[in-house]
Formats: structure tokens, sequence, C-alpha cells
């Protein structure tokens, strides 16, 4: 089965919907892909980039960008790449680490022995070693 992936320019635009011709003619074309059999694949990287410019450029609050990505995925017309975060136990341990810092440990879990991190909220994930400074008097 063939599977193409989206750039962040198409998610925002399904996400938003703007500017309403890019939103009108992204859909088009990914019912295009689906009446053909095609799947389509969202990467971690591409959710990182939609969460980051749904806050940045859209002023949507965090809890919202997460909302809509859920949505999104949640719509079954997607799926994420193999080996996604959205699939592994990092990205439901309770922290405060964002949604960045959780694809950098989940990369580097399936790629590296841990990492190092003077993160608090980090070093409470998986593969976190964490670095104490000596505090100065």
């Amino acid at each position: 089965m063939k599977r193409i992936g989206l750039d962040t320019s198409v998610v925002i635009r399904l996400l938003v919907g703007e500017p309403l011709d890019q939103h009108m003619a992204a859909l088009e074309h990914i019912q295009s892909l689906q009446a053909r059999n095609v799947k389509l694949v969202v990467a971690d990287l591409v959710l990182l980039e939609a969460y980051f410019a749904l806050q940045n450029s859209y002023l949507m609050p965090k809890s919202e960008a997460i909302k809509a990505m859920d949505r999104f995925l949640e719509s079954g017309h997607f799926e994420t790449e193999p080996g996604s975060i959205l699939k592994s136990d990092v990205f439901r341990i309770q922290s405060k680490a964002g949604f960045g810092d959780r694809l950098i440990a989940h990369r580097y879990g399936q790629c590296a022995d841990g990492f190092l991190t003077f993160d608090k909220a980090m070093s409470r994930l998986s593969g976190a070693h964490p670095i104490a400074t000596s505090k100065e008097p």
C-alpha cells in the first residue's frame, strides 16, 4: 500500500481552514488520494511544527493546539509515522516536559542509551540522565 506524508503547511491548512483556497485544495487532494487507497502519514516533526505554529502564528493556547491536533489525528484519515511518540510511553508520563522535550527523549530512546539534561521537567522522562550542579553560596 502506498503512503504519502503530509508537510506542516498542509496540516496547518487542514487545522485552521485558512487560507480557504489552500484548505479546499488540500481537502480535495487528500480525498483523491484516499479514494485510491493511499495512506496519509503525519510525522512527529510535522506535529511539533504544527503545535508551535498554532501557538505562535495563530495565537492558539497550548491546550487548544493539542486538542486541535488530537481531533485531527482521531479523525481516522491520517496515521502517525512508525515508532511515533504518540504511541510511546514517554508521551504519557506525568511531567511538565513539553511536546518538543518529549519528542527529543523519545528519539534518543530509539537511537541512544539515554540523554543528558539540566532541565528538571525533562529529567523525569524515561532515559534521562540529569546533570546536577552545585549551588554557589
